[in-house]
């Protein structure tokens, strides 16, 4: 038995129904979900204002500050596998250096071997992040400092011997 024109068009209408709707919806879903994780599994945050250690430490600060710290400033952008954090604080030169070892420490370095290279010429970014360039993060001022690096993807750091500044940057 064969079908008339009107009800082939009606049989195809009908397979497409079951087959193209399903498969959008399925997708539309697929969309929405990956929007959702993106959202859920990104985090910014950023403090260009100085803060207390007890203030930074209160909002998230993840790297280890020490007690004489002042004028704390960090940024903080996490996303899927991509992840950026940059530090600085004021202390005396001693402290800044002291630091290092456990700011190393605390990124599974090796503290017994930190190495603090003095700086010739000031630094500068060559390649900001999501988060930057950052106003604060103003290593290209250092004119005597050091610096030192966890590996290569430890930590990066340095230190203003002049002004009493600490920076640190992680990407990954």
């Amino acid at each position: 038995m064969t079908t008339s024109g009107p009800s082939r068009l009606m049989c195809a209408l009908h397979n497409i129904c079951h087959v193209v709707v399903p498969a959008g919806i399925l997708v539309a879903l697929g969309i929405l979900g990956f929007v959702v994780c993106d959202l859920m599994f990104s985090e910014t945050i950023r403090q260009d204002a100085p803060l207390t250690v007890e203030r930074a430490r209160q909002i998230g600060c993840p790297i280890p500050l020490p007690e004489d710290a002042t004028r704390v400033r960090f940024a903080v952008y996490h996303h899927w596998g991509k992840s950026e954090t940059y530090l600085r604080f004021n202390a005396d030169t001693a402290i800044c250096k002291e630091w290092v070892a456990t700011i190393l420490d605390a990124n599974k370095g090796s503290p017994e071997q930190v190495r603090l290279q003095n700086i010739t010429t000031p630094p500068v970014i060559k390649s900001w992040g999501e988060l930057g360039p950052l106003t604060w993060f103003n290593i290209s001022r250092i004119m005597v400092g050091s610096f030192s690096t966890g590996g290569p993807r430890g930590p990066e750091i340095w230190i203003d011997n002049d002004r009493g500044i600490f920076y640190y940057r992680l990407m990954y």
